[in-house]
């Protein structure tokens, strides 16, 4: 059985789905580059801020992470990972709850 709380977070997560999959990802530039660009920054930001830098792709519904060295240290390897989700949960898992809580991450 569910809990009240892991219910809304339910709740919470299937309208998110829903606006955000339902936008129009039309584009006349190239995607695919602006794909490449945006895991570039997304990997430098990991690297020059020594942090964990998650980039979601919602007309994939993937997500790719890039970890710096601090966030080697909770497991994380130093190439980037690509998972087929928009909601980074191992990465959010390996998170002390009241720090979640707090949104201080």
């Amino acid at each position: 059985m569910l809990s009240n709380t892991h219910q809304q977070e339910g709740n919470t997560r299937e309208l998110l789905n829903i606006k955000l999959f339902s936008q129009p990802f039309n584009s006349d530039t190239q995607p695919e580059l602006q794909l490449e660009e945006c895991k570039s920054i997304a990997k430098l930001y990991a690297k020059l801020e020594n942090t964990i830098s998650a980039l979601s792709d919602m007309s994939s519904r993937k997500s790719y992470i890039y970890a710096g060295a601090s966030a080697q240290q909770m497991g994380f390897g130093p190439t980037g990972s690509e998972i087929n989700s928009i909601w980074e949960d191992e990465l959010l898992s390996k998170i002390h709850h009241e720090d979640l809580q707090k949104n201080t991450f």
